[in-house]
This record gives structure tokens, sequence and C-alpha cells, in this order.
């Protein structure tokens, strides 16, 4: 798994000192490479409980190897540094690999059934926004997200990541936007055409709450990686947005449905709002 600043790094620190019954501050985690782990899948929602399993795993292997010794030594009351120094000195194998053979999908791909994810991750969101109807400009004053992540290996990691996602989703539902030429020449090639969400486009007021009591069957630890499926979230922005945008209609004398493209880029939004300048 490749750390890219979604904690990885940190929650495989976590499982390793979990097995090896030792501080946290003891593991470390050295950086991917295809010399010492090659075709390595790419980092998604499921990497802690893929990964996680497979260190889990190759950690039982060497706990085994290490048994004997740290039972002639006087047993588990021994520091676990000078079991590791008389397993180097009698030439014990100290490296290990291991799959996540339990995290093995049942699919059938060739008959279409089966289970096709470990798991499902549930989340809701509310969104207050207010939008200036004059230059069809959107500010989000309030979130709330609930998230349903099992028991959460690392709670502020997973909360970081309910938070890049809905901002994520908030870029895609409302800024990003790719526009073409006539003879397909692409406008939007940097960031002053292409608008990405920034920290003026997140909540005022913004609280993320883990669901409790919601344990995995499958995932590591009863933990559910979270990630990517959170950028869904950023839809409630839209919406609120939509429904910003009716409130001002009605006052209008317009009322029904009416049709706001995606994303609701500013002059998108402008453009909805009719008044007696447009």
């Amino acid at each position: 798994g490749v750390e890219m600043g979604q904690g990885i790094a940190t929650r495989m620190a976590q499982v390793a000192a979990e097995v090896l019954d030792v501080p946290l501050a003891s593991i470390c985690v050295g950086t991917t490479s295809t010399r010492a782990a090659i075709n390595t899948p790419p980092t998604t929602m499921v990497s802690t409980d893929l990964c996680g399993a497979a260190v889990r795993n190759a950690l039982q292997i060497l706990l085994q190897r290490m048994a004997p010794v740290r039972e002639a030594l006087g047993g588990a009351s021994v520091p676990f540094a000078d079991v590791v120094r008389r397993c180097y000195l009698e030439g014990i194998d100290m490296q290990a690999s291991a799959i996540a053979n339990e995290m093995r999908l049942e699919y059938d791909w060739q008959k279409q059934a089966g289970n096709v994810s470990y798991f499902f991750v549930w989340a809701a969101a509310v969104s207050m926004v207010e939008v200036d109807v004059l230059t069809g400009s959107v500010r989000t004053l309030k979130t709330e997200i609930v998230q349903d992540c099992g028991y959460s290996l690392n709670p502020p990691l997973d909360v970081g990541q309910v938070e890049g996602a809905f901002l994520m989703g908030v870029g895609y539902y409302m800024l990003e936007e790719l526009i073409w030429s006539a003879d397909g020449r692409m406008y939007t090639t940097n960031l002053s055409a292409y608008k990405l969400p920034s920290h003026d486009d997140a909540p005022e007021n913004w609280r993320v709450h883990l669901l409790k009591d919601s344990p995995s069957v499958k995932g590591l630890y009863h933990s559910k990686g979270i990630g990517e499926s959170n950028l869904q979230l950023g839809m409630s922005v839209y919406l609120a947005t939509k429904d910003a945008i009716a409130s001002a209609r009605a006052d209008e004398g317009q009322h029904g449905p009416f049709f706001l493209e995606m994303p609701a880029t500013d002059d998108r939004v402008r453009a909805a709002c009719p008044d007696r300048f447009h």
C-alpha cells in the first residue's frame, strides 16, 4: 500500500504493534518498493484490510518461529527485544511474507454472481448553503456528516478521509468543469481556469461523527475502509444549492421543477436565478 497522505503507514504500524504486543514507537514502516513487494494493488478504500491482513499473517509466522526461543528464555515476561536478539544469534530467519487469503472475494465473473465487495459503507450528510442570486456565488455555511466505518482503527485518520472525500465531491458537483473549444482544444488546462476546491469551499461549521456500534463482519479488526465512497456526500452541497435556488425562484413567482447542470458553477447558479436583471 502506497502512503499518499491517507495514513496507511500509521494503520499498518498499529496492526504490527497489536500483533507483536510492543509499543507503537517500536514499529518502523518503510516506503513501498517493488524490490520488497511486487505486483501490489493500487491504494484504495480496502487497502487497510488487504495490507493489514497480510501484515498480521506475516507477523504471526514470525511469532511462531520465535515461540521456542521465547519459551526457552522464560516465556511471555521476557522483553521482546531480548527474544529477537537471541533469535538472531541462533540464526533464525526473521523475515516473513504472507498474503491476505482471508480477504479473497467469492465472486464468479463468468456468472456475474457472488460478493463484489468485502463490505458496504454507509453515510449521511446534511449541508446548509448561502447563495448570492446576483453573482451565483455559493458559500457552505454548515455540514453535518455521520459516517459508518465499523470499529475505527484510527478515528482521526478516518475523519480526515471523510473530510477529504467530501471536499472532492464538492469539487466534482460544484466546481470542476472541463471546457472545450469548437475545434477540440481544452481551455481548462491550469488552475486559473479549472477550479479545484480549496479551504474557502469547506463548510464554515463542519462536524463529522463516526457511527458507533457498527462492526464490520469481514473487515480487519471489524473496521471498514472509507475513502472514495464518501465523495457522494458532496452532493449535499449541490442539493442544498438547488433548494436555495428554488426558494429564490419562488420569490419571483416561478414554481415547479428546473434543471441545474453539474457541476453547478457560479454562472449556472446565476442563470438559474431569474430576476429583473435576467
